[in-house]
């Protein structure tokens, strides 16, 4: 697991890039640091999991499989489905494959991630994600007003 060795503070953005192909690992960290993001990256399932255990990142990128292991065994991907809805609000869960179509909501929805992308367009990670972003503040802004309407009734 890399990471920078600048001092973390409570309102640093962080990023956790957990792709196994060095070339795109290195390309993602690369776009996020450029967004503002400090990434920490690694491409083994069980540094990650740690990684996310032990830190709250809010953008998490990760393969949709990892090498030599079929999608059902997809740790991170697994995780990530079970967390609480609370950690889930805070954080943007990104999956990157080569069977995905970049900003596909289905198949975000059925891998119960944010935003899917296309491992083509790792080098217009930034993009994707601001795109990837706005569309969930806009789902949860959506979901804070029909959560006060029910309180209110």
């Amino acid at each position: 697991m890399s990471q920078s060795t600048e001092t973390v503070d409570l309102l640093t953005n962080m990023a956790l890039v957990g792709l196994d192909d060095a070339e795109f690992c290195e390309t993602a960290v690369e776009r996020l640091t450029s967004m503002g993001y400090l990434c920490h990256s690694g491409g083994v399932q069980t540094d990650i999991l740690t990684a996310m255990r032990m830190q709250r990142y809010q953008i998490v990128l990760i393969p949709e499989a990892y090498v030599n292991t079929p999608v059902e065994a997809n740790e991170v991907l697994n995780h990530i489905a079970d967390m609480g809805s609370d950690a889930r609000r805070e954080m943007f869960c990104a999956v990157v494959g080569n069977r995905l179509s970049t900003g596909d909501e289905l198949q975000a929805f059925c891998y119960s991630v944010d935003m899917v992308i296309h491992i083509s367009d790792v080098a217009n990670l930034d993009q994707a994600i601001q795109l990837g972003l706005s569309r969930k503040r806009e789902r949860l802004s959506l979901f804070s007003e029909i959560e006060r309407t029910v309180e209110i009734e």
